[in-house]
């Protein structure tokens, strides 16, 4: 049972969570700097580095780490699903619970699909709702992400910054709002799944 893999998997969100408040507090002095040298026609690659600079580096290695440890735990959530309710049908193969996050235009559906023929597989009881809301969650926060990295000069911040860098923490609280909500519903689904995958384990279908 994923069990061991499902508190790696809580435990992961929650830090991306607290990060993300982090940066969201963080860019407020940040956007301040960067209107600044927006006055002076300066390119955010040549803009003194603030604390928000290097509290982002640690966004990446932990991106990966909510990524692998939730991907983890969703396969083996759909390998137990398959063992224990074999007839029940899934619109995707296993392999889709990897690699349905990161390919271009799927991913805005397909890992949805995923997790919710996941859930439908293994809980006998009614599912929590919500499910929606923790999809928007996760999709709002990354058109903030393309935005804001719009505001300072696309990826790798050649461009002059505008004054419309000011609006960077209005995006930044926006998004970290929502990975907020969508960690507390998606600690909530990984907990709704470890309980009914125990009872399975108790009792199991004939």
């Amino acid at each position: 049972m994923p069990s061991g893999v499902a508190a790696g998997a809580i435990g992961v969100a929650i830090a991306y969570a607290v990060l993300r408040v982090v940066l969201a507090l963080l860019s407020l002095p940040a956007a301040s700097v960067w209107s600044d040298a927006a006055e002076q026609g300066i390119a955010y690659e040549d803009v003194e580095l603030v604390a928000y600079d290097w509290v982002v580096v640690l966004l990446v290695p932990l991106t990966l780490a909510t990524y692998v440890v939730g991907c983890l735990w969703l396969y083996q959530s759909r390998t137990f699903a398959d063992a224990v309710n074999p007839a029940y049908h899934h619109r995707l193969r296993p392999v889709w619970a990897w690699i349905s996050w990161f390919i271009p235009v799927v991913a805005l559906w397909f890992p949805y699909l995923v997790v919710a023929d996941v859930r439908r597989a293994t809980a006998r009881n009614r599912l929590m709702a919500g499910m929606g809301l923790w999809w928007a969650c996760w999709l709002v926060p990354g058109v903030c992400d393309q935005i804001t990295t719009q505001l300072t000069g696309g990826w790798l911040g050649t461009l002059p910054l505008t004054p419309a860098v000011a609006a960077y923490p209005l995006f930044e609280w926006l998004a970290a709002l929502l990975v907020c909500v969508g960690c507390w519903l998606w600690v909530a689904m990984i907990r709704e799944l470890t309980a009914a995958q125990r009872e399975w384990e108790i009792t199991p279908v004939a």
